[in-house]
């Protein structure tokens, strides 16, 4: 049951909140009206731990939502029935869309969301939470709404729960007052910082109170005494500036005192103000300086570079007598030349510019000092050696008036910013909203907050974010949170977590469902690797990876286990190469690699140890090709060609391939050393023992059948016939890796030029594919017509034919 004096609150507080809506509309107010009546059905009695009503509490979260972080109707809304959410039987989120609207709908739904997060055993002060967090959220009126409500649980901790006690500081220390100071909600900030300090060690905070228990007014009113001739003397120098002022928090004061291992006496400083020159640049010096630290952070010193390069082109594997090494090293070198002189002017520049900010800031110093005594010992000048964030400042601590020491930060506009939004903020994250980062979008909003009112954010598109498409972040089963590229597959984590779990990973648990290796995960998905001892990578993993690393350590294990393999075949080829009476020499083995199509020896050898190459094949090439060539045969040279031609009696190609030659019944088949097809300039050669072979003219091996065996050469070509023969040739396929590539390739190959594919093979690396493709083609011409298809889908570069 509700009480008379419960009743009595929610009346109160409900009319205070109609108060902090200003420039509502008598409309706005009656969805207010509406909202408190659907919040009564929801809520009804029911209570938190705490004993509090919900629907008190809710208007009380709705309340800070208005009044001290400025949102207007739809975000007051929202957080007056966050919480609906499994408290109600009426249909959501239809019945709240209906009166509401979709960014109500979408706001709740957002909040039961990171609530939801789960964080027990996860570092909340680690980037990739925080990451995780806003990705998360897709509407930032959500993170406020969720702001508020720690707000609120922190204006009530003595009463919350022990269970929620650490749970919530937690949120506040490592979420939200990063947050706050990201958003500019500075007195927030404050309260949520002083909060923690409170509630974390009392004692403590009670010390310091009672050191500064000054008045609010009298604060400020010092503050404005402090800086009006800091002001005026400022304006006399003409320049362009802003002042901003804050006492110090009590937690900040703790914080100086452990930094610095001093007493609460000896903090002096307990104003500080801040004077930001906002002339020391113009729009495009400060857009320069913007592109040259970029460039600086993207590609280093080229300086460094150069001196680097050239030390390794001295030391380079090519030939000193190269005249086009030379010519291409001397290119080289003049192009190196000029991008350095290019860098080196933009440079004296980018520092010209820096040291006027220094004068800029110094000069800011004397002026300020020149009114008020410096004390020497809390100079630090963070412009001439910056942090290692990239902090650039000028602090300085001084002796205002009532002999109350008041620190002074003097910096640029763009040092302003960067310790706001760039390195040296508390925190950064990638995100695609508007095509920046969230740092970037958040300072919008920061912007917004303070030029315009935190209203703004309900009236357009301005709150909304889109999430993340670079990145997504899973947790293990111990609650570790890694970060891994979107689309990445069970897999990927498996790799991420350790070589050896990827290695032998055969699926996963992702949420507690057993899924396959190629499973894309999502953001916040909680996995678990199943593996065994018996798995081993194999080339297919390559198609279910995006990350580099899950591909680079398959790569190496492929590789590995290749050589493994390529040692046994070798092996088995040494002892077949000496029963055979073979030499086992590089002219042999190279004459083999390349018969079958193979880029080196030890793709040989592996083949040979898996049993894709027939060991029996291997001897039948030097009995076809490397024993005919040195076999003398007293009749070859008494060959006499003349112009009769005879057609081949070969029962496979007799329709297609004329010899011109005094010899009849002759044999021929084509040479697998060149695969010719119809339309290829051709020519015969006399074998011993198996005819014929037809070659390419072309071919790899016709310049050496040309020098050694000129005899036994013979004219041939092809019969022109309308009869449908098929060939088969090898392409390579070149290009920029992308999904679907290769079903695109196949589809032109199988689907649009009813093509028969006798073997397919495709490679990654680096986000470059190589596709080795065996066709059935007519002649030629109907190859050209297929390398133009094939260049013609998105990714392919080059389409080659080989051997």
């Amino acid at each position: 049951m509700i009480t008379e004096a419960e009743q009595k609150k929610i009346n109160q507080y409900f009319e205070a909140l109609k108060r902090s809506c200003v420039n509502s509309t008598p409309a706005d107010l009656e969805k207010l009206d509406m909202a408190l009546s659907h919040a009564k059905d929801i809520y009804q009695d029911k209570r938190l731990e705490t004993n509090e009503l919900k629907l008190l509490q809710s208007l009380k979260v709705a309340k800070i939502v208005s009044e001290e972080i400025g949102l207007k109707q739809t975000s007051v809304i929202a957080a007056m029935l966050h919480d609906v959410i499994g408290q109600s039987d009426q249909e959501f989120p239809d019945f709240v869309e209906k009166e509401f609207g979709k960014d109500v709908v979408a706001i709740i739904q957002g909040f039961k969301k990171i609530s939801g997060i789960r964080s027990e055993k996860v570092s909340l002060q680690s980037e990739n939470f925080r990451s995780l967090y806003l990705n998360t959220v897709e509407d930032i009126r959500v993170i406020f709404i969720k702001m508020a409500h720690r707000l609120y649980d922190m204006r009530n901790f003595n009463r919350l729960p022990d269970h929620l006690k650490g749970k919530f500081l937690d949120d506040v220390r490592h979420l939200y007052i990063p947050i706050a100071h990201r958003l500019g909600l500075y007195q927030i900030k404050a309260e949520l910082e002083d909060f923690e300090f409170k509630y974390t060690n009392p004692e403590d905070y009670r010390q310091i109170e009672l050191k500064i228990n000054e008045s609010r007014e009298e604060q400020e009113k010092y503050i404005k005494r402090f800086i009006a001739p800091i002001r005026k003397v400022l304006e006399d120098e003409k320049m362009q500036f802003e002042l901003k002022s804050r006492t110090k928090t009590i937690s900040s004061i703790k914080r100086k005192m452990e930094k610095q291992s001093i007493d609460l006496d000896q903090v002096y400083d307990l104003f500080a103000i801040r004077v930001i020159i906002t002339d020391s640049l113009s729009k495009e010096e400060y857009e320069f300086v913007e592109a040259h630290e970029k460039f600086l952070r993207e590609h280093g010193d080229p300086r460094h570079e150069r001196k680097y390069s050239l030390v390794m082109s001295g030391n380079g594997a090519q030939d000193a007598s190269d005249d086009s090494y030379h010519d291409e090293l001397t290119i080289e070198k003049e192009i190196q030349r000029e991008k350095l002189h290019d860098f080196e002017t933009k440079h004296r520049h980018y520092l010209s510019l820096m040291n006027s900010e220094k004068t800029a800031c110094w000069k800011t110093y004397s002026l300020i000092t020149n009114i008020y005594s410096p004390n020497p010992k809390r100079l630090r000048d963070w412009i001439s050696a910056p942090k290692p964030s990239g902090y650039e400042s000028l602090h300085t601590t001084v002796l205002g008036p009532d002999n109350k020491y008041v620190e002074v930060q003097i910096r640029t506009k763009r040092m302003d910013e960067h310790a706001e939004t760039g390195s040296a903020a508390h925190w950064r994250y990638k995100e695609s909203a508007y095509g920046k980062d969230v740092g970037s979008w958040m300072n919008d909003i920061r912007n917004v907050l303070e030029n315009m009112g935190a209203q703004q954010l309900d009236d357009g598109i301005s709150s909304k974010i889109k999430r993340d498409t670079d990145k997504i972040y899973v947790f293990t089963p111990q609650d570790d949170l890694r970060e891994l590229r979107t689309d990445s597959t069970v897999l990927d984590f498996a790799f991420d977590i350790h070589t050896d779990i990827g290695a032998k990973c055969t699926g996963g648990r992702v949420n507690d469902k057993v899924v396959p290796i190629r499973h894309r995960l999502k953001n916040g998905d909680r996995v678990e690797i199943i593996t065994s001892k018996k798995q081993k990578p194999n080339v297919d993993w390559l198609n279910y990876v995006v990350t580099s690393k899950a591909k680079t350590r398959i790569n190496r294990a492929l590789r590995e286990e290749k050589y493994k393999e390529a040692e046994s075949g070798k092996e088995i080829l040494i002892r077949k190469f000496k029963n055979w009476k073979i030499d086992f020499n590089d002219k042999n083995i190279s004459q083999a690699t390349k018969y079958f199509n193979l880029q080196k020896p030890i793709d040989l050898y592996f083949n040979v140890a898996i049993g894709k190459i027939d060991i029996h094949e291997i001897r039948q090439v030097f009995q076809t090709l490397h024993i005919e060539e040195n076999i003398e045969d007293p009749a070859s040279p008494n060959f006499e060609l003349t112009e009769e031609i005879i057609e081949s009696q070969s029962e496979k190609d007799h329709e297609f391939i004329l010899i011109e030659a005094g010899v009849t019944n002759l044999n021929y088949s084509l040479a697998k050393c060149c695969n010719p097809i119809a339309g290829d300039k051709i020519f015969g050669f006399v074998t011993v023992h198996n005819g014929i072979k037809i070659h390419r003219k072309d071919c790899p091996n016709a310049k050496q059948l040309l020098k050694h065996y000129p005899y036994r050469l013979i004219e041939a070509r092809w019969k022109e016939t309308r009869s449908t023969q098929f060939f088969i040739t090898n392409l390579k396929v070149v290009g920029s890796d992308r999904m679907g590539l290769i079903n695109d390739i196949t589809k032109i190959i199988s689907n649009d030029l009813k093509v028969n594919m006798k073997d397919i093979r495709f490679k990654t690396r680096d986000d470059v594919f190589e596709g080795i493709i065996k066709v059935q083609i007519r002649d030629v011409e109907h190859l050209g017509f297929l390398k133009q298809k094939l260049l013609k889908v998105k990714g392919v570069q080059r389409v080659l034919r080989f051997d």
